[in-house]
């Protein structure tokens, strides 16, 4: 994993970052109402999110 930011100077731009997560808006998703369950289904959904901008692990 060495993909991952080591600070905060590495992540992208707030705007950048709109234009990423923008896709996600209107996407549906299911809740399950267990907050530890939905809190890691929505952080997947966030990661795969970034996976596939920036193509940051070339081996999934």
């Amino acid at each position: 994993m060495n993909n991952i930011p080591r600070n905060k100077d590495m992540l992208k731009n707030n705007e950048e970052l709109v234009k990423v997560f923008s896709s996600l808006i209107g996407m549906d998703f299911k809740l399950t109402g267990k907050t530890r369950t939905d809190g890691a289904n929505l952080r997947m959904l966030i990661f795969e999110t970034l996976i596939k901008v920036y193509h940051l692990f070339k081996c999934l």
